[in-house]
């Protein structure tokens, strides 16, 4: 086989690429397995991508020197590569160890490149897998024929797949090949790339404790919190105003949808806290405190203000978030003692309709407003 393999080149070009049609289906079908695994695995990714060799790459490989595959479309592995880029190392690990319960994981060509280096030592610090189907898979009619097939699963970091990529770009591949010149610095940029995985991972670990405590104080009525994102959404999940208020929407005629929580420009920024940080409220006890003056009167704000919008158009539904109409709330709330101009700046969106939110939080919220926070008119 080895002796046929050298003297028929061409034979073996066409053999790999009369498979590439398996191999893209095969690829395809790997990818979404594998993206519907991980998220029924709650590990949050940044990417998960795929590629099949190309001809031209495979035939590369096969007379690269220093290669000697005796039987190269069995023995190269990444014909099907996928790539899952993680944010934290130890989402690694959890895809790992879900990678292996669900395929069978072949050691003779699976690499963990974390435990490969030496301490004085630099490189991207990826596991790569190399995969085939189990049997309670492979013996499903829509998988059985890619049941021989190998597939190479490279997991990784975001900050990982950064050196990666950009030490890719600069050619060198192993390390005798750098000129000494800029080994210094690529081995201090490798340093620094790895301890910012490590703070990272910290930092989750930190937020984790964090939310923990103030799930504690909010739902032991301890609201002498810093309001930000996270007191913010346990106080959502757990406040009586915000309890008694959001249900009532649906009958008046909104929607409710927490698909995503926050709306804001790129779905990350809380409108409450936005509004919130404009108004001064340093503490989640103030945004209390001014959602009970208005809780009273909350109801029919809603209703005057979904007439409004409605208006000619009675199958029309406003569909937003708890964030989005507690937010809503508030400004109506505030109008009395806010700059129209310093609403839109901080709300893009809400100019479109601020002129009916000011006029029908006037008139629901004039106790209310009393006592809420004023703002410099230039601010």
């Amino acid at each position: 086989m080895e002796d046929q393999f050298y003297e028929d080149l061409e034979e073996l070009e066409n053999d790999y690429r009369s498979k590439l049609t398996t191999l893209e289906t095969f690829c395809s079908k790997l990818h979404q397995l594998l993206s519907e695994l991980l998220d029924g695995n709650s590990i949050k990714t940044h990417l998960v991508e795929f590629r099949v060799k190309t001809v031209e790459s495979f035939m590369n490989k096969v007379m690269r020197d220093g290669k000697h595959y005796s039987e190269p479309m069995n023995k190269i592995t990444d014909q099907c590569g996928l790539r899952i880029i993680l944010f934290y190392p130890s989402d690694v690990d959890t895809a790992c160890n879900m990678i292996d319960r669900e395929f069978h994981v072949l050691p003779e060509y699976s690499t963990d490149k974390r435990t490969l280096l030496n301490t004085d030592q630099f490189g991207y610090l990826s596991v790569h897998k190399v995969v085939t189907l189990k049997k309670n898979r492979s013996n499903l009619k829509e998988w059985a024929s890619f049941a021989p097939l190998k597939a190479e699963i490279q997991i990784r970091t975001v900050l990982q797949h950064s050196w990666a990529a950009i030490s890719h770009k600069l050619q060198y591949k192993h390390e005798n090949e750098i000129p000494s010149s800029f080994r210094r610095k690529l081995v201090r940029l490798s340093g620094l790339l790895e301890l910012a995985d490590e703070e990272f991972q910290d930092l989750k670990n930190e937020r984790k404790n964090l939310v923990a405590q103030l799930t504690y104080d909010i739902a032991a009525s301890n609201l002498s919190v810093e309001l930000n994102l996270d007191s913010l959404l346990q106080y959502f999940s757990t406040s009586e105003i915000v309890e008694k208020i959001i249900p009532q929407l649906e009958k008046i005629g909104y929607e409710h949808d927490e698909d995503y929580p926050f709306f804001y420009s790129d779905h990350k920024s809380s409108q409450t806290l936005l509004i919130s940080n404009l108004i001064g409220l340093k503490k989640l006890e103030e945004l209390d405190g001014v959602l009970e003056k208005g809780s009273k009167n909350a109801l029919k704000f809603f209703k005057e203000f979904f007439a409004v919008h409605t208006k000619g158009y009675p199958e029309h539904n406003i569909s937003g978030s708890t964030d989005h109409w507690i937010a809503m709330l508030l400004v109506g709330i505030v109008s009395s003692t806010i700059t129209k101009d310093s609403l839109k700046e901080t709300l893009p969106w809400v100019e479109s309709y601020l002129d009916d939110i000011i006029k029908i939080g006037r008139s629901n919220f004039k106790d209310s407003a009393k006592h809420a926070p004023k703002v410099d008119e230039k601010s």
